[in-house]
Formats: structure tokens, C-alpha cells, sequence
């Protein structure tokens, strides 16, 4: 059994393929993709790197719905297989979802609080550090405390290059971190 894992972020896309076959708990084949690669070259540059013998889909998406229906489409197409899109949930794993309107918690943050989880059951401070810096807090009975997000790296050092007089900008790469 050979499981795609896709996480659409904001400035990319990440993936990796879990192989029941050797580990089903090790994440093989790895590799991102930023977003403007795809803007410049197509969706084919994701499905050319992709295997073709995939038995299921995971996803998440943060990033713009009509790129991720289009991109999921094309991988569903690709793979032969169906995507199943993760959403946030009021309760699910031992988690209770803190926020009033549970799907208005990023699926990222979510799905972060629900990997903590699994690892331990003790109160614990989750934190990111992508396109946003997301600090999310939760009890060690599974209570969501709310979080904060803020800037990430690139985000910050080009407000701070544009917003100050003696800070210099920084160019950055695609493979650089967000």
C-alpha cells in the first residue's frame, strides 16, 4: 500500500510517499516544489515527479482553492487514485478544536495539533515556521488554546528591509525557507 501525502502550503508544495511495503511509517521520496515553479512551467512539473503507483491521496491546502482543485485534479488523474482533503474539526484524535467556527482554524494548524497528539499526551506548545510563524497552544487533555500567527522569516525581513533605513533586503531563493 503506497500513500501520497500532499501539503499545499502558500509558497509550496510538499509531498511525500509512505510505503507499506518497506515502512509504513517513514515518509520515502520526499521533495517540494514552490509555487512560482508551477506558475512558470505547468502542473506537469509536479505529475512528472510523482509515482503513478499510488493506492491513496492525503491532502491539505492552505493555498489559493482554484490552484489546489486544479493541482489535486491533475495528481487524482495521474495517480489513479482519489484525494481525500483533510478539513479542521471540532473534535477528532483526542483533540478538541478551539475555536468557535472549527473550520476556520488553518487544516495546517489542525493537523499539527492532531501529530502532537499522537506523540504525546502532555500539554505542549506547537510551532511552524513557513510562509506565517504559527504558535498554537493545547492542554494535555486535548484542549485547543487558541495561537497567534505571525510573519515568517521572508515575510519579516522584507517588512523590516522596506520598512527601516539600515536593513538591507535579502534575496531569496525558492529553496530557501519560507
Amino acid at each position: 500500500m503506497r500513500t501520497l501525502l500532499l501539503d499545499i502550503g502558500n509558497s509550496r508544495i510538499k509531498w511525500g510517499v509512505l510505503d507499506g511495503e518497506t515502512d509504513g511509517e517513514t515518509i520515502q521520496q520526499s521533495q517540494m516544489l514552490a509555487h512560482s515553479s508551477i506558475a512558470e512551467h505547468g502542473l506537469p512539473t509536479v505529475t512528472t515527479q510523482l509515482p503513478h503507483d499510488i493506492d491513496s491521496i492525503f491532502a491539505c491546502n492552505v493555498a489559493d482553492e482554484t490552484l489546489a482543485t486544479r493541482l489535486l485534479e491533475s495528481i487524482a488523474a495521474h495517480c489513479g487514485s482519489a484525494v481525500r482533503l483533510a478539513q479542521s474539526e471540532p473534535l477528532a484524535c483526542g483533540v478538541r478544536n478551539g475555536y468557535q467556527e472549527p473550520h476556520e482554524l488553518g487544516v495546517d494548524r489542525w493537523l499539527a495539533l492532531l501529530a502532537a497528539r499522537s506523540r504525546s499526551d502532555r500539554a505542549c506548545l506547537i510551532v511552524d515556521a513557513g510562509t506565517a510563524l504559527t504558535i498554537d497552544a493545547m492542554t494535555d487533555d486535548g484542549r485547543h488554546l487558541g495561537g497567534q500567527i505571525l510573519p515568517g522569516l521572508r515575510l519579516m525581513a522584507v517588512s523590516l528591509a522596506s520598512s527601516t533605513s539600515d536593513l538591507p533586503q535579502i534575496n531569496w531563493s525558492d529553496s530557501d525557507s519560507s
